[in-house]
């Protein structure tokens, strides 16, 4: 293990370094999805934001989906990605007080 260390290499096996990857993600999306819930995002933000980061879709299928013009779509999105940017900002200040 200490030679691994010495030569770069992880000291975990594929599988454990698989599994820890893994929790992060899911802790990750449960953080995430905890700030989402409390970020004032319209419907169509909200609708826009999850159809773009949660279910890949382009934003000319979420405007057809939504029927909604393809602009429109880039603008919903970039709404809530600033709403959700105000709070990161604010989680990062509050961070860097302590």
């Amino acid at each position: 293990m200490y030679k691994d260390f010495l030569e770069n290499r992880s000291v975990f096996s594929d599988r454990q370094e698989s599994e820890l990857v893994k929790a992060r993600k899911q802790i990750k999306n449960i953080l995430i999805a905890c700030l989402l819930k409390n970020i004032k995002f319209s419907k169509r933000e909200g609708q826009v934001y999850t159809m773009f980061y949660y279910k890949n879709l382009t934003h000319k299928e979420i405007s057809k989906k939504l029927s909604i013009s393809y602009q429109a779509s880039r603008n919903y999105l970039f709404k809530a990605n600033r709403k959700l940017h105000r709070v990161l900002k604010v989680l990062e200040e509050n961070k860097n007080e302590r």
